[in-house]
């Protein structure tokens, strides 16, 4: 079965209002391998969808922006292929 970790790099943790800036998450499993749905919410507002056999990691892009609100960024993986429960990281990002 696939253990998943989510990397979020060098995702920041403020950012300016009206400024934006892209970024990279990595989905990584360290155990199995299995066809994966990826999705990146912000405010509960889908941003991107994906779906890979995910075998080793993935690279999922991000673009975080200076709303007029603080940003909670979720990334969600599940398998539809397994019976297991989805597997979330969230990051919070303020807006100055």
């Amino acid at each position: 079965m696939p253990r998943i970790t989510v990397e979020w790099g060098e995702f920041p943790t403020s950012i300016a209002h009206g400024e934006n800036e892209m970024c990279e998450i990595t989905v990584r499993t360290t155990a199995g391998s299995a066809a994966a749905g990826i999705r990146v919410t912000v405010n509960g507002v889908e941003m991107t969808a994906t779906e890979c056999y995910l075998t080793d990691e993935t690279a999922v892009p991000v673009g975080v922006f200076g709303a007029d609100e603080d940003l909670e960024f979720t990334v969600e993986v599940t398998f539809p292929e397994l019976p297991l429960p989805p597997v979330r990281a969230s990051r919070s990002v303020s807006v100055e």
